[in-house]
């Protein structure tokens, strides 16, 4: 977060430097955590300051939870535009016995809705637990 917030005060640009900081974020959390943890997405998304710091504690609130709450081996984030919103997945191993998720993060729901998105969360075919959110643009 520190590399991203230096990135800005020198003037460079949200799009250029998010997901280089979350990828380098993401290689030190599983360094110190043993959670592989992969990042897609576009380098250069177009999103502003406030958007992108609020995304970036999201990620770091969901990996975390992941690493406390889980069993799981791996995280994988996902982050796209679609149809005019930024769309956030948190996706890690869940175990089939153990049925559908039924729990919504707490702080990371909050720091959706304060920016006019939402969040849910789903159990998909590969019985991964996906966390998912959608923010307008």
């Amino acid at each position: 977060m520190r590399s991203y917030v230096g990135g800005l005060r020198r003037g460079e640009s949200p799009r250029d430097i998010f997901l280089p900081a979350v990828r380098r974020f993401a290689a030190k959390f599983s360094e110190a955590t043993g959670l592989n943890v992969e990042i897609q997405g576009r380098d250069d998304l177009p999103i502003y300051d406030r958007l992108a710091a609020e995304l970036f504690q999201m990620i770091e609130e969901g990996l975390s939870n992941v690493r406390r709450h889980s069993t799981s081996g791996y995280a994988k984030v996902e982050i796209a535009i679609e149809d005019g919103h930024l769309e956030m997945q948190l996706r890690n191993e869940r175990l089939k016995r153990l049925g559908e998720a039924s729990f919504i993060p707490r702080s990371i729901a909050d720091r959706a809705a304060a920016l006019g998105g939402q969040t849910s969360v789903y159990t998909d075919k590969n019985h991964d637990t996906v966390v998912s959110v959608q923010i307008p643009l």
